[in-house]
């Protein structure tokens, strides 16, 4: 027995566009979320960057001006620069 769609040729093709189109749609937001989430990734580690060459710079200040010891500022910028995600 067959059954016969009089409309099946004109939605089917519809249907299949508008799915294409959520399709497209969905993957742009992806695509534009890994690029958002990249970019913050590398502002944090620019910032992490920067915090410890602060930090280093105030070790230096703080080593010329005989508050540290040399012993103790390399002891210090050896944790600094040996800490895991810094």
């Amino acid at each position: 027995m067959i059954i016969f769609f009089p409309l099946l040729p004109i939605t089917l093709p519809l249907y299949l566009l508008a799915r294409w189109r959520a399709n497209l749609a969905w993957l742009k937001q992806q695509q534009q979320a890994q690029v958002e989430t990249a970019a913050r990734a590398k502002t944090t580690a620019r910032q992490a960057e920067v915090q410890d060459l602060t930090t280093l710079k105030t070790l230096a200040d703080l080593k010329d001006r005989g508050v540290l010891t040399e012993r103790e500022f390399q002891e210090k910028k050896k944790r600094l620069l040996d800490e895991p995600g810094a």
